[in-house]
């Protein structure tokens, strides 16, 4: 596995990550209001 890729993969993962939690956050905190 060329290092770029896994460079990228590893990126989008994060990125996927971080706007998937920001998304539940949003959902939790509008429910708590």
């Amino acid at each position: 596995m060329p290092y770029d890729l896994f460079c990228d993969t590893l990126t989008y993962s994060l990125i996927d990550y971080v706007s998937n939690f920001r998304r539940v956050l949003q959902r939790w905190y509008s429910q708590l209001l």
